[in-house]
């Protein structure tokens, strides 16, 4: 007997971050900044028109000094 295999959809949404922590030394005015690596993986059960991924980030500051 032969049974079919069922496939049931899937949607994946992930955000994978080659680091999931930044630092940054310096003033604001003074840092020059750093950079935010990963990949944003979307994989969807059918095919989907997109106009627009927007991504919205929020950190926390952390502050230490030597006495």
């Amino acid at each position: 007997m032969v049974h079919a295999l069922s496939i049931k959809p899937y949607t994946i949404f992930q955000i994978r971050l080659e680091n999931d922590t930044l630092t940054m030394r310096g003033a604001p005015q003074e840092s020059v900044g750093c950079v935010l690596r990963g990949q944003l993986v979307l994989a969807l059960s059918e095919t989907t028109k997109v106009k627009e991924i927007k991504l919205v980030f929020e950190g926390k500051s952390k502050v230490t000094w030597m006495d």
